[in-house]
């Protein structure tokens, strides 16, 4: 089980309380271990010393996961805000420019999978859907697929402005034999 994760169970929770319970339990005792050095009071003072700092050390390793999780946190969420900037659950911006680069290369089943990318992120992109029927539909000649992508984009886009999109990409990618030069940006 993950030292991250080994909390979320009841057993885990125990296990995280004895550790955290002894781990504070050993950096005290090694702090008045060094503090009694102070005064001079005890004999054998390098070994007491010693003994000492490894107590601290082994404390310190007991609560280390989740002090390190507690530690990294605010940069966890400078870095996920620079990158996510909408959270963890926002989607990348819309973009069609490797997508359409792809397409216009001949390497189509690189600009299927952007497509698809586009699609599962933004579900009403009339744009994504029309290129992703016509690559399927008269590149790939998978009519099965292209219907299933048909069926999906009524579905999705039908009474909507993206419906229209999507035919008039259709229509202008076959027209121009997949180019694209004439479809609307």
């Amino acid at each position: 089980m993950d030292f991250l994760t080994e909390h979320v169970t009841v057993g885990g929770r125990v296990r995280m309380f004895l550790r955290w319970g002894l781990g504070l339990w050993l950096i005290v005792a090694a702090a008045r271990a060094l503090f009694a050095l102070e005064e001079g009071s005890m004999p054998g003072i390098f070994a007491t010393a010693l003994f000492a700092f490894a107590k601290g050390i082994l404390g310190i390793i007991l609560i280390a996961p989740e002090v390190a999780n507690w530690l990294a946190s605010p940069l966890t969420r400078v870095i996920d805000s620079i990158y996510l900037p909408g959270g963890k659950e926002a989607h990348p911006p819309l973009d069609y420019r490797l997508a359409d680069y792809y397409r216009t290369a001949g390497q189509h089943d690189e600009a299927l999978a952007h497509y698809h990318e586009i699609v599962s992120h933004y579900p009403r992109e009339g744009r994504a859907f029309g290129w992703l029927y016509y690559l399927t539909a008269y590149r790939q000649r998978d009519m099965k697929a292209a219907g299933r992508i048909l069926r999906k984009a009524r579905r999705r886009l039908l009474g909507r402005s993206g419906w229209e999109e999507f035919k008039n990409v259709v229509r202008a990618a076959v027209a121009s034999g997949g180019r694209g030069d004439d479809a609307p940006k």
